[in-house]
C-alpha cells in the first residue's frame, strides 16, 4: 500500500493512495485475512461491564459478538441508534449532526475541448479544485476524475 502526495497550487498537498481509495480496506482485508465478515449487519450493541456484546444478523442467522472495544464506519444518524442503549448522551450526540445536502454531477468533454497550455503530456493537469465560500461559489468543487 502506496501514499502519496499529490502537489496542488500555492503549496499545498493532497494526499491519495497510488492504486486509489481501495487501498486501505483492500490492505485491511489481506491483514484480517476469514477474520473480515461481508453481509454481516450490526442490529445492536449493548454495554456489559467493560465489554460490549454485538448482535447481528448474517447469512447463516443471529450471531452475537462480544468485544472489548468498538469502531463504527457509519453515518452519525445510523450510529445514534446503535449507541444510544448504551450512552443516551452520545447518540443524542450523533442524531445532531447535521448532512449538508450534496449533489454529484459528472460531465465528459472531448480533449480538443480543453486548452493545449492545461494539458501536460495530452492530460489534465491537478485533480481539480475547491471553492471557498469566501468567493461567493455555491459549488464546493470540480474534480477531473480521469485525471
Amino acid at each position: 500500500m502506496c501514499f502519496s502526495n499529490l502537489p496542488v497550487p500555492k503549496g499545498q498537498t493532497v494526499g491519495s493512495f497510488r492504486s486509489g481509495l481501495s487501498a486501505l480496506p483492500t490492505a485491511i482485508a489481506q491483514r484480517l485475512g476469514e477474520r473480515v465478515k461481508v453481509g454481516w449487519k450490526l442490529q445492536g450493541v449493548e454495554k456489559q461491564g467493560s465489554l460490549f456484546r454485538l448482535q447481528y444478523h448474517t447469512p447463516e442467522g443471529p450471531i452475537s459478538v462480544t468485544a472489548r472495544s468498538v469502531v463504527l464506519t457509519v453515518p452519525a444518524y445510523v450510529a445514534a441508534t446503535l449507541i444510544a442503549p448504551c450512552s443516551e448522551a452520545a447518540g443524542a450526540a450523533l442524531a445532531s449532526f447535521y448532512y449538508p445536502p450534496v449533489a454529484a454531477v459528472t460531465l465528459s468533454y472531448p480533449q480538443e475541448a480543453i486548452r493545449p497550455e492545461r494539458l501536460e503530456g495530452g492530460v489534465l493537469k491537478g485533480f481539480g479544485q475547491l471553492h471557498p465560500r469566501r468567493e461567493g461559489i455555491q459549488t464546493l468543487g470540480t474534480l477531473y476524475s480521469s485525471s
